[in-house]
Formats: structure tokens, sequence, C-alpha cells
């Protein structure tokens, strides 16, 4: 389904919600990305009342969602060529959902058990309801086959206990040190701590360190690379003693590669 929101607030959203559950159906489940208007209290709010179970998918790994992501990008493609051709949009939705794909019936006949009148040259039989009973089953051979080509290149990533101290990935690489509380309802997720916080986090965003955290203001800062202190030799007006031909001077450099959790040394000759 598409609609129109003058804003993304959930006070903008929860109407339009209202308006789809009370034309076909509410939901038993719901799940979402973590944008602020589904995590705000309203929306919750909103859950309760109306009885559905909302559940996010995990934070900054849009993967998970991939369902509702695949449709969003569908949508947008089909809007712009729309807007693109001149082409009316809603006589464009109603063909699309009358359109067989993947081996699937066509949206309407999943959500209606038939065809809706378009502009799809069909026989009036498709118009007879007929419930779609292997829906379920052709979704699970996708989804399986989906799977199997994507473990060809994967692996999988060792489990995580409770306590154990982490590096949670930001924007800015794996540079918050925290500590895994325990699994998270969604899929591969964890609960960790970092500073005063609680988040969740998908298993690819948490990398095993042997570092110990600690429970402070500044848990959340990059660690501090202390230098290396160089013994200075004291300050003489005359001048220190020359190199011989073949020696050199080397300066070593300590950096800290957040991305990966490794040291590295540069050494420069002089």
């Amino acid at each position: 389904m598409i609609d129109w929101l003058p804003g993304t607030t959930s006070t903008t959203l929860v109407p339009k919600l209202k308006h789809h559950f009370a034309t076909h159906r509410v939901p038993q489940r719901l799940m979402t990305d973590n944008a602020a208007y589904f995590t705000s209290r309203d929306f919750q709010e909103f859950a309760r009342k109306w009885d559905f179970c909302h559940v996010t998918s995990s934070p900054l790994y849009p993967q998970s969602n991939r369902l509702a992501e695949r449709a969003v990008l569908s949508a947008k493609h089909l809007l712009e060529k729309c807007a693109r051709d001149g082409t009316d949009i809603d006589a464009a939705l109603l063909s699309l959902r009358n359109m067989p794909r993947d081996r699937l019936p066509s949206p309407a006949q999943c959500l209606l058990s038939r065809c809706t009148r378009a502009f799809i040259p069909t026989t009036k039989s498709m118009y007879s309801p007929r419930v779609e009973t292997q829906v379920q089953m052709a979704l699970t051979q996708a989804r399986q086959r989906g799977k199997a080509y994507y473990d060809k290149s994967a692996r999988a990533l060792a489990p995580l206990r409770a306590g154990q101290t982490v590096r949670m990935q930001t924007q800015r690489g794996h540079d918050r040190l925290a500590t895994v509380l325990g699994t998270a309802p969604q899929p591969s997720s964890y609960q960790v701590k970092a500073g005063d916080a609680t988040y969740v986090r998908n298993r690819r965003h948490l990398l095993q360190t042997p570092e110990n955290y600690v429970s402070d203001s500044t848990a959340g800062d990059p660690p501090a690379i202390a230098a290396i202190a160089h013994p200075q030799s004291p300050q003489h007006d005359s001048v220190g003693p020359e190199l011989s031909q073949g020696q050199r001077s080397v300066i070593v450099t300590l950096k800290l590669n957040l991305n990966h959790d490794y040291f590295s040394l540069e050494l420069q000759c002089l």
C-alpha cells in the first residue's frame, strides 16, 4: 500500500495506519525500522490500544528489513516512471497490484483471493474468488533459495556471551566500547550497554576485543592512545655526534585503526 504523508511524525502516521487497518484488518504483528516516529511513545500507545505486536528490525542494518526496503524501492521507481512519462499513478498502482511475479500470485489475489478489474486483459474466471493456499509455501521456498545463495559467500560469526567486552560500530567505525547484556528479540542481535545507555545491535556491528570495559561517563569516547615517550637528550650548545655513513635516524609512529581494531607501526627513515 502506498499513501501520502504530510509529515514524518507519529501524529501524521497513526491516522494513516488506522485508515488502512479499518479497511483491511488489524495485523497481528507489524514490523518496521527504528525511525523516530515508529519508536515514539504515541506509536507505542497506538500499538497497545489496537492490540498488535510492534517489532523493529536491527538498528543500522537495513538488510534485516529487506522486504520493506525492496517494496519502497519498487514504489520509488514506479513514481519516478509515472512522473517521467506522465502516466496516471493510480492506474499504474492498479496494474501493479494485479501482476503476478516471482512465481507468486498477484498482490490482489493474495489479499482478496481474486483479481480486481484493471486495464490488463484477463478472463472472467479470474474475478471469481479462489483462496490461494500455496502462497506461504512458495514464499518459504523463495526465501530458502535466497538463503542458499547468500550462505555461499557468508560465514557465521561467533556468538557473544553476557558480560563480554565488545566494540560497537558507529558512523565513525568500531570506536565505542560496550559490554554485552544478553540476546535481543531481533534475530542475530544483542543488547549492549555503553556508558549509561542500552542499545540493540546486530552481531555484525559488534567486534570482539580483549579490552576491558569501564562503565563511566567517558566509556563512549574513543580510547586515547598515549604517545611513545622518547628520552630527550639534554640541550647543549655543542652539536651532537654526527652519524657516520650507513647510519640513519628512525621515527616510529603508533596508530590505532578504529575501523578494524588493530595497531599499526609506521617507520620513517631520515
